[in-house]
């Protein structure tokens, strides 16, 4: 399955938002697999949540575990916090 039919999928399966930041603007999410595709793993709602960008990325640097119910920060730092600036 590509990576557009997988994003397809779980966007039709799941809330539309980050799993780990909630941010729900669909332009911004990505379909990520629990168990890499190149480790065997399917792409499957079972196997897979949207993250945004920034959290694929941190999940897939290994910043971030899966626990089997959700997403851990593992970093060797604190986790950073994300959020909005005033730019006004």
């Amino acid at each position: 399955m590509s990576q557009q039919a997988f994003r397809r999928l779980l966007l039709g399966s799941d809330s539309p938002e980050c799993a780990i930041c909630g941010i729900d603007l669909v332009e911004v999410l990505e379909a990520a697999h629990l168990v890499p595709h190149a480790r065997g793993g399917s792409a499957s709602s079972d196997n897979g949540r949207l993250l945004c960008a920034n959290h694929h990325r941190a999940y897939d640097a290994g910043l971030y575990q899966w626990t089997g119910s959700e997403f851990i920060w593992a970093g060797p730092f604190e986790e950073p916090a994300l959020g909005t600036r005033n730019l006004g």
